[in-house]
């Protein structure tokens, strides 16, 4: 199973929020969670903002969003110069995952091998109702769709950045 927080390339940050429009005029901005990890946001106290280390001082829910106060955000003025910002956290901040989980970040890129031949590279992943869907750019330049799901999936292997597949058979 994957977890969707997004991974920033080149740096070690992990995007978790948007910031959308100012909310009042005390520099309040609405939050937008970007991670299967909402509940980590009432939590945290140190992040990013435009890569600018931030301290949290308040935090609370409103609706599909959170309402966020940053220390020395302090108008309405100067909170909406961060609209459509992004939050992010250091990824040794990361939430653990549980064996046989992955951020979607370290599955994205992946080699896929079958058996041993290079069939291509993890490009985006789709997430449905039931599993999420690898979108994998073949060598060739075609794309296929995979279920997420053992069946086809027999290993990932985030150290040597290779997924072997199994590849479904078209009746």
């Amino acid at each position: 199973m994957e977890k969707s927080s997004q991974f920033v390339p080149n740096t070690e940050a992990v995007i978790i929020g948007k910031i959308g429009k100012a909310h009042g005029i005390k520099g309040e901005m609405r939050l937008f969670p970007l991670t299967d990890f909402p509940e980590r946001l009432s939590k945290l106290k140190k992040a990013y903002l435009n890569d600018k280390a931030v301290t949290i001082s308040a935090l609370r829910t409103s609706n599909n969003f959170f309402i966020i106060k940053v220390a020395g955000i302090d108008s309405r003025e100067t909170a909406e110069k961060y609209n459509g910002a992004f939050l992010t956290i250091d990824r040794d901040s990361l939430s653990p995952l549980k064996a046989g989980e992955y951020y979607y970040f370290d599955i994205i890129d992946l080699n896929v091998y079958e058996g041993n031949t290079l069939v291509g590279k993890i490009k985006d992943i789709f997430k449905t109702g039931s599993n999420d869907v690898y979108v994998i750019k073949e060598l060739d330049g075609n794309e296929l769709l995979l279920p997420a799901i053992k069946r086809y999936v027999e290993k990932i292997d985030i150290e040597n950045g290779r997924i072997n597949i199994i590849r479904p058979e078209i009746i």
